[in-house]
């Protein structure tokens, strides 16, 4: 927090090794912010450095927490800690050194979600230094942690083979190659058109996030279009098929969560737009999910060191899918750069 002008003391918190580590930029107190990144089980070390203002300062007892809180921005009040320990740091005292040095240490703490930064929702973790006084409120200072934790890849990643339609007007058949992705992988997929008897205009996919917080039936749905595509422009025949091609790198993407401390839920979707020459449009969407990859060491010669590719949120930037076999086969079109929808269509 910021602190008053003319306090007697100035509160630092200096992180170990903190040079050294990936940051990720978010905006805190509507400034942005750099904030160091940590691993689900990494021990968080440092000091508390509290410089002295005055001839001398009384305390009644310094301390430092870790905590982890899940909090909605429109309702602070239901604002939930899921970690919270304590570090005693001084006992009541006078101090009388210019600066004055406390480490501390927390070892072994279960950071098991990930941090997050919604339109309604946060997952936050944060270091806050209090030094209390006798006859008021006292001082503190808060230090963000950003965490997050890998995932490993899913065992069983099935194909999205899909048939729409609307009233026998138009039948679409869609196929992807695979419903898990990671944050930097390439959607595959493909489009076929095997009924079209509506006057078709042009056709749109959409990257949709979906933020849910609450319980019903006062629950909040927030979608977020992320990205959106253009697949066709013009009307479509009777047999012509398109390749859907969406890079999911450049996105500003986190994995799936589902039910996080039974508060909020992030789903990822694809949605899938027509429109009719005057106009009208129908839609459909469904959903995929992500999931975060372990970053790969890269090597660039035999005598240079190893490094890796971290992208603090992203994981490492992988060879593009090749596609693989599906069943049911689809007409062989030559690939163009496009997107990837799935889902029945439904007139809104």
């Amino acid at each position: 927090m910021a602190f008053l002008f003319g306090t007697p003391i100035q509160i630092d918190i200096l992180l170990d090794n903190d040079h050294e580590k990936q940051k990720v930029t978010k905006i805190v107190n509507k400034q942005k912010t750099e904030i160091p990144i940590y691993m689900k089980n990494e021990d968080i070390k440092g000091k508390v450095v509290i410089t002295l203002k005055d001839k001398k300062y009384e305390h009644q007892g310094i301390k430092i927490d870790f905590i982890g809180s899940i909090e909605y921005s429109y309702d602070r009040s239901s604002t939930s800690n899921f970690i919270q320990q304590t570090v005693e740091l001084s006992r009541p005292n006078i101090i009388l050194e210019e600066k004055t040095m406390y480490p501390f240490s927390f070892n072994g703490i279960d950071k098991k979600y990930d941090s997050y930064s919604g339109k309604n929702v946060r997952l936050r973790y944060y270091l806050r230094v209090s030094v209390n006084k006798k006859y008021s409120s006292g001082l503190s200072k808060e230090q963000e942690i950003w965490v997050i934790n890998y995932q490993d890849e899913p065992t069983k990643n099935d194909p999205i083979l899909m048939d729409v339609g609307v009233e026998k007007c138009v039948s679409i058949e869609f196929k992807y190659a695979k419903s898990y992705y990671n944050l930097t992988d390439v959607v595959l997929g493909q489009v076929y058109f095997k009924v079209v008897r509506l006057p078709l205009a042009s056709m749109e996919l959409q990257i949709q996030r979906k933020e849910t917080t609450g319980f019903p039936p006062n629950q909040t749905v927030d979608t977020e279009v992320l990205s959106r595509y253009e697949l066709m422009d013009g009307a479509p025949v009777k047999g012509e098929s398109m390749p859907i091609r969406v890079f999911l790198a450049n996105l500003d993407l986190t994995p799936t969560y589902h039910n996080v401390n039974n508060m909020f839920s992030v789903t990822y979707h694809l949605h899938l737009v027509l429109i009719e020459e005057d106009g009208k449009r129908y839609f459909k969407q469904c959903e995929f999910k992500l999931w975060r990859k372990q970053p790969q060491p890269i090597k660039t010669s035999p005598d240079a060191p190893i490094s890796v590719n971290t992208d603090c949120l992203a994981g490492s930037q992988e060879t593009p899918y090749k596609g693989s076999d599906i069943n049911k086969p689809l007409p062989e079109v030559q690939p163009q750069q496009s997107e990837e929808p799935k889902e029945e269509i439904k007139e809104p």
